[in-house]
């Protein structure tokens, strides 16, 4: 069999502006965090004319604005792998009657899926993914096939195990967290074909990454069949068809003031007039690990590594974005915050409603 071993990185760009480069901020320059796996952490307060400013981190610091510097995770081929594979054939069936292209000489395949160390129940997702190839093989790969989960991996044909993804057998893994690796089956014959994912990441990335995987065990390289699912990199949150939001409160107000104040936000750029790229798709989901993006709105400081303000960061699962603003007195700017980063992956450069300091112009914003 031949068959490459293919990498899969998360592409979680965290930057000033999610995808574009610096810009400037529309106040004074705060401090960027490198330090949580490697993802800069970006800040950004705005100043109230009628509060003084406190150096502490807590509830009574006005708000703040800062930029850093964006990090492009990439997703790489790891090149060639050993061709070594288990030497105890699980395939029994005829292959009179299976098409040619399948390198596995049957119709169903036989799956085994370690979720040992995966702490989630995550099965809908394994077997959504399954079922997709189930749909779709016949236009992508040009053969059909069917998957049946079995107990134990001696009987399994694609071996699916969820552990911490450290290295896909290449030494090009420093350019971000790796999501995934797979078996690139070519041709056969072929006994297993292997399958790491890595735990605990957000679960629409999850079940992406699931069906890329799957799909290069079906001999699909990257940017081959279909184009979105096979890219080589993760789409960002606001690339996604539907781009699935969580709106976390951790300050002691109304839910709905901030989920008022959050969409005012969100509907901004969902109006193709007001963005140069295609408009935010969203759907609001009510469990954190099933969002893209989980904006939280809290009056815990300490959160961007600044007094106060908001910032851009990853999310509380790998694979996910993360807008936070802190400080409960932010709740009139909440929305011009939420807005000021999505602004950043929406535009090339920030329109200049967003270059303000001004604390009357933020709490207008988005103006009729």
């Amino acid at each position: 069999m031949e068959r490459r071993r293919l990498l899969f990185l998360v592409v979680l760009v965290v930057v000033l502006t999610g995808c574009g480069g610096v810009s400037d901020a529309p106040s004074e320059p705060g401090t960027i965090d490198n330090s949580t796996n490697g993802v800069n952490n970006q800040t950004t307060t705005d100043s109230e004319p009628t509060e003084p400013e406190s150096s502490d981190r807590d509830d009574d610091t006005n708000d703040a604005v800062t930029d850093g510097e964006d990090t492009d995770d990439a997703v790489t081929d790891d090149g060639d792998a050993d061709d070594s594979l288990p030497t105890d054939a699980n395939d029994d069936s005829s292959t009179d009657d299976v098409n040619p292209r399948n390198p596995y000489g049957k119709d169903e395949l036989a799956v085994y899926v370690d979720t040992e160390a995966e702490k989630r129940e995550v099965s809908s997702e394994i077997e959504d993914a399954l079922a997709y190839w189930e749909d779709n093989a016949d236009e992508h790969v040009r053969y059909e096939i069917a998957y049946t989960q079995v107990e134990q991996p001696a009987n399994a044909d694609v071996h699916v195990k969820f552990e911490n993804v450290t290295s896909c057998g290449t030494s090009d893994t420093d350019r971000g967290q790796i999501n995934g690796c797979a078996d690139l089956v070519e041709s056969g014959p072929v006994d297993t074909a292997e399958i790491s994912i890595q735990t605990e990441i957000t679960r629409p990335i999850l079940e992406w990454t699931l069906k890329h995987e799957l799909g290069h065990s079906l001999g699909l390289a990257h940017n081959e069949g279909p184009r979105d699912l096979m890219a080589p990199k993760t789409p960002k949150y606001h690339e996604q068809e539907t781009t699935k939001i969580h709106i976390k409160n951790d300050a002691n107000i109304e839910t709905r003031l901030v989920e008022e104040e959050v969409t005012k936000a969100l509907d901004y750029f969902t109006d193709e007039e007001n963005v140069e790229k295609e408009p935010l798709n969203y759907e609001q989901v009510g469990e954190v690990d099933q969002a893209h993006l989980i904006i939280t709105y809290s009056n815990k400081p300490g959160i961007c590594d600044i007094s106060g303000g908001s910032c851009i960061r990853e999310g509380e699962y790998e694979a996910q974005t993360g807008i936070y603003v802190e400080n409960t007195r932010n709740r009139d700017t909440l929305a011009y915050h939420v807005g000021y980063w999505l602004a950043g992956d929406y535009f090339d450069e920030r329109p200049e409603e967003f270059n303000t300091d001004s604390y009357e112009e933020r709490k207008q914003w988005p103006s009729e």
